[in-house]
Order: C-alpha cells, then structure tokens, then sequence
C-alpha cells in the first residue's frame, strides 16, 4: 500500500519501521502535518493545515476521536511536560 503522491491530502499512514511499508491509513481532516504522540503510544493528535484544527485519533482502531478547531495554519505539536494534550 503506497501513500499518495502531492502536498496536501486526508491520511496518516502507519508504517512499518523494519519494512517501510505502509501497513494502514486513516482519514483526518485536510493537510496534516505536526504529529505528536501520546507516551502511552494510545493517541496521536496531528495539526492540519487545511482545516485549522488539531486532530485525535485513537491508535488501536485507527478512529478518529475529534476535530478541536485552533484558528488558521497550525504547525507544530508537543505535549506537556506531563505527557497529555493542554
């Protein structure tokens, strides 16, 4: 499964670190780009350009758990000192 070629797009893809390939996607909003995860390895929250929002998504089922809007061109992403999402 590759991912798709361009800037912008819907999908985060998992992939495996020994092959390199792309083992599932799942839909977020348009152009993610900033990722974080969460220490636990449960949730990924990833900034998306497109839409202006941060998104979360759950990493066992691959679902997307929300959409928090945060006003136009988010980049980067990190978590507290803490480990959670302020």
């Amino acid at each position: 499964m590759a991912p798709p070629r361009g800037i912008a797009g819907h999908e985060l893809f998992r992939i495996d670190a020994a092959t390199g390939e792309v083992t599932a996607r799942v839909v977020v909003s348009e152009a993610p780009h900033g990722i974080v995860v969460s220490p636990d390895g449960a949730t990924v929250w990833t900034t998306t350009l497109g839409t202006g929002t941060v998104d979360r998504v759950d990493t066992a089922s691959l679902a997307l758990l929300g959409s928090t809007p945060v006003g136009p061109g988010p980049n980067g992403i990190s978590l507290s000192d803490g480990g959670v999402m302020p």
